[in-house]
């Protein structure tokens, strides 16, 4: 006669225990595995910086030190400046050093001239379907076209920026300098603080060499937020009096301890600093992004083509 087994069943308690323990573990690993995707993506996005700041120096190679002629992205459909697209995103400036944009005007039919004013239609599809994938930082949010998100309070006026669009900004200004206490007049709510909070931790320099006229008297290099040449002209067809090369001496003059510690891009998808015009409330986009050492930052290339990761308050007021 064959006996029958017979099966014992979980308890309740049993059940909950197994629960409870899974729970547990789960709350213990997954902030973890958090920071490891979240390190992971810092990874990437320094290596994106690192692969455009080899292509400058092969464009400087290839013409005497000389970089491109690059405003930022704000330029772009500005009626003050309405540039170029080759002078408003990097990587059109720097379009011959990648295989799918190497011949950018002819490949697609016109669509993308690099000395045209782009609307934002071409803009969008170009970041969408033809830019190079390391200009974009895999902290982009969301998917379809870039857009910018705001919100305030009473000391701040912050910004998020999702979608796709091109992640590496190079600077508008030149007058941002290490270790002073406020950028353009604005400075941080409450004073720097023992973080140095609100106080750029490098000196930055941009890429374009422009007239100065009575606004800046003193002949510095810097833009005229009026216009590049003189004040309400518009930037159709920048002339090579605008190319410039970074020197010793531009980085002396900006009090800048040399080139290997003056700036020329970051991701703008890392937290960083914005200007918001005098009076209004200090900008800070994308808080917390880049997170290093539980505070957000973001990736600086600087002008000898290293990369570092710089603290978001005290990088950025473009």
């Amino acid at each position: 006669m064959r006996l029958q087994r017979r099966h014992r069943a979980f308890t309740l308690i049993e059940v909950l225990v197994v629960v409870a323990i899974l729970a547990l573990l789960m709350a213990v690993l997954l902030p973890s595995l958090q920071q490891a995707r979240t390190q992971a993506k810092v990874g990437v996005c320094k290596a994106n910086s690192k692969q455009i700041a080899t292509a400058f120096c092969q464009y400087q190679a290839e013409n005497n030190e000389y970089v491109p002629v690059v405003f930022n992205y704000f330029a772009n459909g500005n009626p003050y400046h309405n540039a170029p697209a080759r002078a408003c995103w990097l990587s059109v400036a720097l379009r011959r050093f990648d295989k799918g944009t190497s011949h950018l005007k002819d490949r697609y039919g016109g669509q993308y001239d690099p000395e045209a004013v782009w609307n934002n239609a071409t803009k969008n599809t170009y970041e969408n379907r033809v830019m190079p994938a390391h200009y974009a930082c895999p902290f982009e949010r969301y998917n379809g076209d870039g857009r910018e998100m705001t919100s305030a309070s009473s000391q701040f006026r912050y910004y998020e920026w999702q979608g796709r669009f091109e992640s590496y900004h190079t600077w508008l200004w030149q007058d941002i300098v290490r270790g002073d206490l406020s950028v353009h007049g604005e400075p941080w709510p409450g004073g720097p603080g023992s973080g140095l909070n609100g106080v750029p931790q490098y000196t930055a320099i941009s890429w374009n060499r422009v007239a100065v006229n009575a606004a800046f008297p003193n002949g510095d290099p810097i833009e005229n937020p009026q216009g590049y040449y003189s004040a309400g002209t518009q930037l159709t067809d920048p002339s090579k009096t605008a190319y410039r090369k970074w020197t010793e001496g531009d980085v002396r003059r900006m009090r800048s301890g040399g080139l290997s510690s003056t700036t020329v891009a970051y991701c703008a998808q890392g937290e960083h600093m914005l200007l918001t015009g005098v009076g209004n409330p200090v900008g800070r986009a994308n808080v917390g992004s880049h997170r290093r050492g539980g505070a957000g930052s973001t990736n600086a290339i600087f002008a000898d083509s290293h990369v570092e990761s710089v603290k978001g308050t005290r990088i950025g007021w473009p």
